[in-house]
């Protein structure tokens, strides 16, 4: 998990397209991450536009990633 989190970009905010790669999921999951709350976003469509465009704050990539995390623990952290 340690090279995915290093291969996120390093700008704020990605599409969800990018998200979606990132996690390794489809376009549709991502916005249901939105929607539920998992990810934080933002809503940038224009006036008068039905339909949403959001930005996924890459920081809320890299937590999603890291609260999902199972299994073995990177070197150096211990569980209590």
């Amino acid at each position: 998990m340690g090279d995915l989190i290093n291969a996120i970009p390093k700008k704020e905010r990605l599409r969800c397209d990018e998200a979606a790669r990132i996690i390794d999921c489809d376009v549709d999951h991502v916005y249901d991450l939105i929607q539920d709350g998992s990810l934080d976003a933002i809503d940038i469509r224009g006036k008068g536009a039905s339909r949403a465009l959001y930005r996924v704050y890459t920081a809320s990539v890299r937590r999603f990633l890291d609260s999902r995390r199972v299994g073995a623990e990177l070197p150096g952290s211990c569980r209590r």
